[in-house]
């Protein structure tokens, strides 16, 4: 998938650790948040990594901070929010960036927004940037 964005644009940095517990809950409602928010105004993409130990970095990317906002409050997300704070994750860390500058190299670049930023396409986003952001 390949986003292009004008700058400035926002990153939504979602960093947790996963609990165990109720691992196919968390894949269903991953997946439901994952088509939602692909249809949020405002939304630029998304991509994320989890080790087998289940510490995570989500990062989704946003026009701006009123879309952000709108996401946040949206009434599913804020369902999977209360969900992940009561069980699937131990904890969890949301920071909101303004990217003023992007850049990137190399010939097979996996990711780019404002021609740097792509999803990777994996399917564990954190609840889609997870329970704040």
């Amino acid at each position: 998938m390949h986003i292009t964005e004008q700058l400035p644009y926002y990153a939504v940095i979602f960093t947790s650790n996963r609990t165990i517990d109720d691992e196919s809950g968390y894949r269903r409602m991953n997946q439901r948040l994952e088509t939602m928010v692909a249809k949020q105004p405002g939304f630029i993409g998304v991509e994320t990594v989890r080790d087998d130990k289940g510490y995570g970095i989500t990062i989704s990317y946003w026009k701006d901070k009123k879309s952000i906002r709108a996401w946040r409050e949206h009434t599913e997300h804020w369902i999977a929010q209360e969900k992940g704070k009561a069980k699937w994750y131990e904890w969890y860390r949301v920071q909101v960036c303004k990217v003023e500058r992007a850049y990137s190299g190399g010939s097979n670049i996996p990711v780019a927004v404002s021609d740097d930023v792509k999803s990777n396409g994996d399917t564990d986003q954190g609840l889609v940037n997870g329970l704040e952001g």
